[in-house]
């Protein structure tokens, strides 16, 4: 099925917070980082996906960066991603992808802590500075930030990703690339677990989005989805969204459009014995939630913020 995304990005350098903790309160909010978080990364990006340049190999100089087996692995990826024609191409590609900024994420540590230590403050420099030249080749691959700015990742790029999907005369990659970008926004955010469903109000947690219709549009998303090839990143979305749902105790709506939604879940889609007994006791704590110290309606300002 061929769907057309609009807003193609090539590169963002964007902020991220790392996973929610909870009841960790905060005397003071990052303001900065709470409205960048919340821009659309297609824009915030520098370039557009017309101004990459087609390449299908690195440039000359990346292996004095990066090991060989990352460049190795980044060449396989960057001749098959611009060669994707079929489903199976593209099953390829995702999967080089994963590889590629995991390996990629890794080195740029090292690369980094060797040219300049290890308490240096702010990274972003040294793409301006070491790496410049790289950034244009990496099709569908960008450049992030986390932990307050001081780390560099590589990260997927999910809307070229989706233009490539788009290609493919299947359906299961568009499906893919929907549900990610619904789930992540358009760039996926390494050892993050803050998604669409979550309101994030400060660097390090803020209040699930329960009730707002996230997370009964995520679960609509990954219907028929059981034996997709990309089930691994369904489930860890599923996983992700049930322990919003069960275990977090700080909800940014109110409890009538939480209990909604919640209900809503509870009865559109089949739940074993054991995950319906959990969903359904969780709608009694939520009708009773000050006897289950829930804090619920967070967006009047009355809450601890995860």
């Amino acid at each position: 099925m061929k769907k057309i995304f609009a807003l193609p990005i090539a590169l963002v350098f964007i902020a991220c917070g790392s996973e929610p903790t909870q009841n960790e309160p905060t005397e003071t909010t990052d303001t900065t980082t709470v409205v960048m978080d919340s821009i659309p990364t297609s824009i915030l990006a520098g370039d557009t996906l017309a101004e990459a340049t087609d390449t299908l190999q690195l440039p000359e100089g990346v292996e004095e960066y990066f090991s060989a087996a990352w460049v190795a692995k980044a060449d396989a990826y960057l001749s098959a991603f611009h060669q994707i024609n079929t489903t199976e191409d593209f099953k390829q590609v995702f999967a080089l992808a994963e590889e590629v900024t995991s390996l990629g994420s890794t080195e740029l540590e090292g690369i980094i802590e060797k040219m300049y230590g290890e308490n240096i403050d702010d990274p972003s420099f040294v793409l301006d500075k070491e790496l410049e030249f790289i950034k244009p080749h990496l099709a569908g691959i960008v450049f992030t930030f986390a932990a307050e700015g001081t780390i560099i990742l590589m990260s997927m790029d999910y809307q070229q990703l989706s233009d490539k999907a788009a290609l493919t005369e299947g359906d299961e990659d568009d499906k893919l690339m929907e549900l990610l970008i619904t789930a992540w926004g358009t760039v996926e955010y390494e050892g993050s677990n803050m998604g669409t469903w979550f309101v994030q109000t400060w660097d390090y947690g803020g209040s699930s989005g329960l009730g707002s219709g996230t997370h009964l549009k995520l679960f609509q998303l990954m219907e028929g989805m059981e034996d997709s090839p990309y089930r691994d990143e369904i489930a860890k979305i599923r996983d992700l969204l049930i322990g919003d749902m069960l275990e977090f105790n700080s909800y940014w709506e109110s409890q009538e459009a939480i209990l909604e939604e919640l209900n809503k879940i509870i009865n559109g889609f089949v739940w074993s014995a054991e995950m319906l007994e959990k969903l359904e006791n969780r709608v009694t704590q939520f009708e009773a939630y000050e006897d289950h110290e829930l804090e619920l309606n967070c967006k009047e300002g009355n809450c601890g913020y995860g």
